[in-house]
């Protein structure tokens, strides 16, 4: 995501998406009643009772609405922004959709300035230089791979090992189950793609060696991390070691967030140093309490999380919006949407 030109007083906006993870971001910005414009193709109204509608071409226009609707489903490529058209040509009106992708340019206008909205958008430009991943995680049964969002894992594959090597071939009868792994990989590589390996045993080293061999990926594009287990749970036990790949792991946002959750449930369980709810964490925020505030998505869009973090801020607590598209946020939305770490005990 790139600014191309802001006004934090009046709250104006004109952004550039660079990326699919822009979306997410630009989802949680995005409220009712804001104004949203951006360049469209839109048939003309038909000015006579002989024209029909469908005769009419699409023409290339700008359009300003004032947003109804912003729906985004995880993990795909277009943002849709529905709402009342209040700005564009005259005989053009009524309701109206964007698809909002990457290479869009859109202007954002909030019904009021909020430093909120404004730091969802700069972490999504900060988070611009990141290396695109994939992530295996594999064992002898079984390889998932993953697409890394900056909100979550997104999963592009499951490839099963068939007869758990114990037929005749090459890498000792492993060689068709890696030679699939690595097809996958070709397919979801790009010029700065990085590849991370977990998983237990000697799998991953196996898998790498022909990564190397396939795709020549070197000791910067190519990182085995270590984990006791295989599948979901194993990839988020090595993210959490991290390894040669940290400067990679540590730009995710979905690690941050996890860690904080982490932190947040050990505290819940020793009956110390947090709580959740949104009952409970006004209250402690209102004691200057809160060393960190977490909101899940859901309650940040329905505005209450944004009053939250506005008072968090005011009382010198971080805040972080928790996505919702991994297990450990999804934990996080089921507690009520909102939980905070304590600078001290109450």
């Amino acid at each position: 995501m790139r600014f191309l030109n802001r006004d934090d007083e009046k709250g104006s906006y004109r952004i550039r998406v660079d990326s699919i993870d822009d979306l997410w971001y630009l989802h949680q910005a995005i409220a009712p009643g804001y104004l949203v414009g951006s360049h469209t193709f839109r048939k003309l109204e038909a000015k006579e009772d002989l024209v029909r509608a469908d005769s009419q071409p699409r023409v290339r226009v700008y359009l300003k609405i004032v947003v109804e609707n912003c729906e985004f489903h995880p993990f795909s490529d277009v943002l849709r922004v529905s709402g009342m058209v209040q700005d564009g040509p005259q005989d053009i009106s009524g309701h109206h959709t964007f698809n909002v992708d990457r290479g869009t340019v859109i202007d954002l206008d909030l019904t009021e300035p909020s430093p909120e909205i404004v730091k969802l958008l700069e972490e999504a430009e900060k988070g611009a230089s990141n290396s695109p991943a994939v992530a295996i995680s594999l064992d002898d049964e079984t390889a998932e791979l993953f697409r890394m969002r900056d909100y979550g894992l997104e999963s592009i594959g499951r490839i099963r090992a068939k007869g758990n090597g114990k037929w005749t071939g090459n890498a000792g009868g492993w060689g068709p189950y890696y030679e699939e792994i690595c097809e996958l990989v070709k397919q979801n590589m790009g010029e700065d793609t990085i590849v991370m390996i977990s998983g237990p045993g000697f799998f991953k080293e196996s898998l790498a060696k022909l990564l190397r061999q396939e795709m020549g990926l070197d000791s910067n594009k190519l990182h085995i991390l270590q984990s006791s287990s295989g599948g979901v749970n194993g990839l988020r036990e090595a993210l959490s070691k991290g390894g040669s790949a940290n400067k990679v792991i540590e730009g995710l946002r979905f690690v941050q967030e996890s860690e904080f959750l982490e932190e947040l449930m050990s505290r819940i369980g020793k009956g110390k140093g947090a709580t959740y709810g949104v009952d409970e964490v006004k209250r402690v925020l209102s004691l200057g309490a809160v060393e960190v505030l977490l909101i899940s998505e859901r309650i940040f869009r329905e505005g209450s999380g944004k009053e939250l973090m506005a008072t968090a801020s005011e009382m010198g607590s971080r805040n972080m919006v928790i996505s919702t598209s991994h297990d450990m946020g999804q934990m996080l939305d089921k507690m009520g949407g909102v939980g905070a770490l304590l600078r001290f005990e109450l």
